[in-house]
């Protein structure tokens, strides 16, 4: 069996930090075609959920990891990190479909469910020190193959 953490596209910080601005839909360059695909563009308008941007998500935070766990966090990082997680936490909790208008799936809800628990799963577990097993538990054992 593989581990899914593993199989992560391997980020250096600098790329991490340009990619999460992506999928918070903060990036300085607006023109940026992956804006469409990512996590939090996706999502306003509704078009579809993209797992690969998910999965390039917690590439991120995993590379992140250490800025996470450290004594100084970020305030940009942080920001960052909470757009994507209340923007999805916002989309999962909207029961009434008001935001989602009628045209995102039950099962598309319970994957976002999922994404949410993975992602607040890995970020909590790096700030409290935790180890990169750890903090991808819960992902590795949604994704495992």
């Amino acid at each position: 069996m593989a581990i899914a953490s593993d199989s992560l596209p391997k980020l250096n910080r600098d790329e991490a930090i340009a990619l999460l601005s992506i999928h918070a839909f903060t990036s300085d360059h607006p023109d940026d075609p992956r804006l469409e695909r990512s996590l939090v563009g996706s999502l306003r308008p509704f078009t579809q959920l993209y797992p690969e941007s998910f999965h390039e998500l917690m590439a991120c935070i995993k590379c992140l990891g250490p800025d996470l766990g450290s004594d100084r966090i970020s305030r940009d990082l942080v920001a960052q990190i909470w757009s994507i997680w209340h923007s999805l936490f916002v989309y999962i909790q909207d029961h009434a479909g008001e935001l989602r208008g009628g045209i995102v799936s039950d099962q598309d809800v319970k994957t976002v469910d999922i994404w949410v628990g993975c992602m607040s799963s890995a970020v909590m577990m790096y700030l409290d020190g935790g180890s990169t097993d750890s903090a991808f538990e819960w992902y590795n054992e949604c994704f495992d193959t």
